[in-house]
């Protein structure tokens, strides 16, 4: 029997909560599966408002963490959401109230979207070709196959733009498969948005290309 929604919601939270506090293992690699830009060619946004949604408090100020340090090195204003809601948000007309004031052009949301399992078959090998190894005596020299299981942490990201009545400008979907150390995690992520919000050209170019 499949797990409520609500269930997987917090399983996909508790996995997160559990990369992001690792310590150990080697830095992961995110891969873009998708990007949408809108047709319209807004101009670069110099101040960005930074939301992680849909995980734990601790998870959220990791990532919007990430992300200010990574868009903060192209000459734009970025703050992460918890700075001016530290807890949960206000009212809807609120919140948009104080990002108005505060005067951001967009809005960028990453948002946990599933935690997920990928199994890869390794078939099994023989030790020559068919005729010298397979039909003779390599009968008995057969190295069986196996399964690898990679965890992939999925990740949409979304830009809105405030100055055309908060519009989707921009979204993206990423994939990291075995994240296993929280720093590297949250930094390979926040690279990945950097470079596609930068190829757009809804923020500006880097001030020292890396």
């Amino acid at each position: 029997m499949s797990l409520s929604t609500g269930r997987q919601a917090v399983l996909r939270i508790a996995v997160l909560a559990l990369v992001l506090l690792a310590s150990c293992g080697g830095g992961p690699k995110t891969s873009v599966t998708q990007v949408w830009k809108a047709p319209w060619s807004p101009p670069p946004m110099k101040s960005i408002i930074v939301f992680a949604t849909h995980m734990d408090e601790t998870s959220r100020r990791s990532v919007e963490d990430g992300l200010v340090a990574s868009l903060a090195k192209h000459d734009t204003k970025v703050k992460p959401s918890y700075v001016f809601f530290p807890a949960d948000p206000p009212e809807r007309e609120q919140a948009r109230a104080i990002v108005k004031e505060a005067g951001f052009d967009g809005i960028l949301v990453t948002a946990l979207k599933s935690v997920k399992e990928k199994q890869t078959y390794v078939p099994g090998s023989y030790g020559g070709g068919f005729w010298s190894s397979y039909y003779d005596r390599g009968w008995t020299s057969y190295t069986p196959g196996y399964v690898i299981t990679d965890e992939i942490v999925v990740f949409e990201t979304t830009l809105w733009d405030t100055r055309a009545a908060d519009k989707l400008a921009f979204s993206m979907l990423t994939e990291t498969p075995n994240p296993s150390a929280g720093p590297a995690f949250v930094k390979s992520v926040s690279r990945a948005v950097e470079a596609q919000l930068e190829r757009t050209g809804l923020i500006p170019r880097a001030l020292v290309q890396q």
